[in-house]
């Protein structure tokens, strides 16, 4: 009996012992840190699902409170260049009026990042210089009749014009758009220190005079106000005394006698020019130059330093004003000459038996205008190819 409460003794105290050892060993879990699993790895930085939104809880608390009081940073400050650009027109013709909406535009697309002011023939340079100054950097951007340059090379006149080859503006524009003729204008360019950007072509001007001109013998001992080149060497072969200015001292030319007759940009031009007032014939078509292609290019610094997209938008803006150009040129031919008709101004055609001889005439001069200057021997040979080639001429 005493031998059994002994042993029950020592079972009570053993198990007294097992709750103060399971007490001790609860009370130590209690105090230890939860761990929290990892979870699934994320995009590179990114925690895991539990660590993440312990990350954002701390964000929130500490750096998302520093940076909600933050100033936002300053907006980069916008370039704007300003640039100068002149016309081989006057405010009053269409080409003038073309480029003006054009740049218009360009300002608009590019945020007014491009703004580019344009002058008249004259106001900054005189025509003839147009080429030399813009290379020169005296201003930036030329739409130019490259007719006036053939004083630096005689090449230059039949990349305005080839009087009696050309039979339709499109078939000058496909020669310049895909075979060769804009590489052609680029390359005479580079040479003097302006990128060539655009080319079109559209109907050429006709001719008005104080004296009626109905047959080719009515050119002979006539003064007339004509650019120098191929147009001009066909009208000698007929006696024409060829006189040159700019578009802005015409009109007082023919007032005062000093011309005949005239010649500069399409019949609506001549309209808006008031020459109706001046002159009592026109002559249309005209054996000088039927079809012109006139570019805008820049100077080649000022196109280097702009950036891509400045460059695309410019292209763009070329190439509208040479389409409007040629367009308004064309569409405003006919109530031009209904305006001049009903003003009492005679209009006069030649015969085609005159046609024929101009042609021939033509051909002559452009198999002896190849021998002035090598840029006049590759125009005149691409072009007269372009034309066997497509079946024009034989």
């Amino acid at each position: 009996m005493l031998k059994n409460k002994k042993t029950m003794k020592w079972l009570l105290s053993l198990a007294v012992t097992g709750l103060l050892l399971s007490s001790l060993v609860l009370a130590a879990c209690a105090k230890e840190e939860l761990v929290p699993i990892p979870g699934p790895a994320g995009p590179a930085g990114a925690a895991g699902a539990v660590g993440a939104a312990g990350a954002a809880g701390e964000a929130g608390a500490t750096g998302a409170a520093g940076e909600a009081g933050a100033p936002a940073p300053a907006a980069e400050p916008v370039e704007v260049l300003k640039w100068r650009a002149q016309s081989f027109a006057t405010p009053a013709d269409l080409p003038f009026k073309a480029a003006e909406a054009a740049l218009e535009k360009l300002k608009a697309a590019t945020g007014g990042r491009l703004d580019v002011t344009l002058y008249a023939e004259g106001a900054l340079v005189d025509g003839p210089d147009m080429l030399e100054t813009l290379g020169a950097g005296i201003y930036e951007v030329g739409f130019l009749a490259a007719a006036w340059f053939a004083g630096l090379d005689p090449g230059f006149s039949p990349l305005f014009d080839a009087p009696g080859l050309w039979s339709d503006p499109r078939q000058f524009d496909l020669w310049l758009k895909h075979f060769g003729g804009d590489q052609i204008f680029a390359d005479a360019y580079a040479e003097y220190n302006v990128h060539f950007v655009e080319s079109g072509t559209s109907v050429g001007s006709n001719l008005h005079s104080k004296v009626p001109i109905r047959t080719l013998e009515d050119f002979d001992g006539l003064l007339l106000r004509t650019s120098p080149g191929m147009g001009h060497d066909i009208l000698i072969r007929f006696g024409v005394q060829p006189v040159f200015m700019g578009g802005s001292e015409i009109y007082t030319a023919l007032e005062t006698g000093i011309v005949d007759a005239a010649e500069y940009l399409g019949i609506a031009s001549s309209w808006e020019e008031g020459w109706q007032e001046i002159t009592d014939y026109i002559l249309m078509p005209s054996p000088h130059g039927g079809i012109v292609a006139t570019d805008v290019s820049t100077n080649w610094e000022a196109w280097y330093g702009l950036p891509s997209d400045l460059q695309a938008s410019f292209e763009l803006m070329a190439v509208q004003a040479q389409r409007d150009f040629g367009y308004f040129q064309e569409a405003a031919k006919y109530d031009a000459l209904a305006k001049f008709i009903d003003y009492g101004n005679e209009h006069n055609q030649l015969s085609g038996a005159d046609w024929a001889v101009i042609g021939a005439v033509a051909m002559e001069v452009a198999e002896e205008y190849k021998t002035k200057s090598p840029l006049a021997n590759r125009v005149l040979t691409e072009i007269i190819d372009f034309l066997k080639y497509t079946g024009a001429i034989k």
